[in-house]
């Protein structure tokens, strides 16, 4: 886990979704939320959402998920270039 989190925070571009399909040029740099800052005291770090204390949250981060990572779900669209690639993962 801390491994996969170091790759997460410092090599966002080598994880997936992708920022653009393969053959593209990158659009922006891609930032993913909650690496700690010391310099940064507003800088939120890593935290969890429940399902009970944050529904909309996690059911936005769920569709997002299966979207990205199997293909399916309401936000299946979004990630059919950008996402796992076929046969990558595993399903629920």
């Amino acid at each position: 886990m801390a491994e996969h989190l170091y790759i997460v925070f410092n090599q966002p571009r080598s994880t997936y979704p992708l920022l653009a399909p393969p053959g593209q040029p990158w659009p922006r740099d891609k930032k993913i939320p909650g690496k700690y800052d010391p310099a940064d005291q507003d800088a939120p770090g890593v935290h969890r959402i429940t399902k009970k204390l944050h529904p909309d949250e996690t059911k936005a981060n769920k569709d997002h998920k299966d979207g990205a990572c199997f293909k399916t779900g309401p936000q299946r669209d979004l990630y059919r270039d950008t996402g796992l690639p076929n046969g990558v993962g595993t399903s629920q």
